[in-house]
């Protein structure tokens, strides 16, 4: 008996589909419409076979199956996210890929990692390179310089407070003969060596000393790409930017970071000896380059 019902049923529902009343157009083409789903109506952008076109019409809820199986457009804005799917009507806050879900919307942010399309602009994560660029990597040319470091997880490495991301160096030097100054004054907190310790240690040599032309103010003047906190590096900070950066150096050139040794020699680096030493040592009246380094 039941079996015998199935068919009748989909008569019916194909009825409900023909022979549904129009519902008011819209004021205007493309004009948002006062859609409505309750007491068993919904409004729908029903495709017309008679006159091969589109019209806005007010079915019950029972019928839409059959509707939708001709493409027909629900616009009642199921997930209530005040948007609509795009229809052949023009009614509506057009845009919404799922009706179903209200996180997903053209308001909506990109996720870059849950294999949706977040924002309904037709592109999925990694695709979508505005809402998700690539991951960062040495060598990027990023925030005013190129990338040569980058920190898992981000910590401070500029001594703002805040975590940064990674440290980008000058894309050029900013002196070819400069002194590490001071020589003879030993500079109370400037010898820290480690990544993250630039910062520091260039203030601390700021502070104290007050020769002029030193790398450090040299390196702390530098205003490349727009950016007013850069430092000298210390000599961790220093042998990355070597160890990444070594094809853009001059062959066989010294250059001093901000790490002091005592009241007369500070460490420095080779374009070429770095990689035999872990660091060299200099006279702090000698004259070496100057490259400047950032956090971001």
């Amino acid at each position: 008996m039941k079996n015998a019902l199935l068919p009748l049923l989909a008569i019916l529902l194909l009825a409900g589909c023909q022979k549904e009343a129009a519902a008011p157009e819209a004021a205007a083409s493309g004009q948002a419409a006062e859609f409505r789903a309750g007491k068993g109506k919904i409004d729908v952008c029903h495709y017309s076979e008679d006159d091969d076109s589109w019209h806005l019409i007010r079915i019950s809820v029972n019928a839409w199956p059959a509707h939708a199986a001709h493409g027909d457009v629900r616009l009642d804005d199921q997930d209530h996210d005040g948007f609509v799917p795009y229809n052949e009507c023009g009614l509506g806050n057009m845009g919404d890929c799922d009706d179903g879900e209200a996180s997903i919307n053209p308001d909506a942010e990109e996720a870059c990692d849950d294999g949706i399309d977040n924002n309904c602009d037709g592109l999925t994560d990694g695709e979508d390179t505005d809402a998700c660029p690539p991951p960062l990597e040495i060598g990027d040319n990023h925030a005013g310089g190129i990338i040569i470091y980058l920190a898992d997880p981000p910590i401070d490495l500029n001594g703002d407070g805040t975590p940064d991301q990674g440290l980008v160096a000058a894309t050029e030097d900013q002196a070819t003969e400069a002194p590490w100054g001071c020589s003879g004054q030993l500079i109370n907190g400037a010898d820290d060596r480690a990544v993250g310790a630039g910062a520091q240690n260039t203030a601390d040599i700021l502070a104290e000393c007050g020769e002029g032309g030193i790398a450090a103010e040299l390196a702390a003047g530098y205003r490349g790409g727009g950016y007013s906190d850069w430092f000298l590096p210390s000599a961790d900070e220093l042998n990355l930017m070597m160890e990444n950066l070594a094809g853009s150096f001059d062959y066989r050139t010294d250059y001093w970071n901000s790490t002091e040794i005592d009241d007369n020699y500070a460490y420095m680096q080779n374009t070429y000896l770095y990689l035999f030493e872990d660091y060299l040592v200099g006279l702090k009246s000698n004259s070496k380059r100057v490259r400047a380094v950032r956090a971001f």
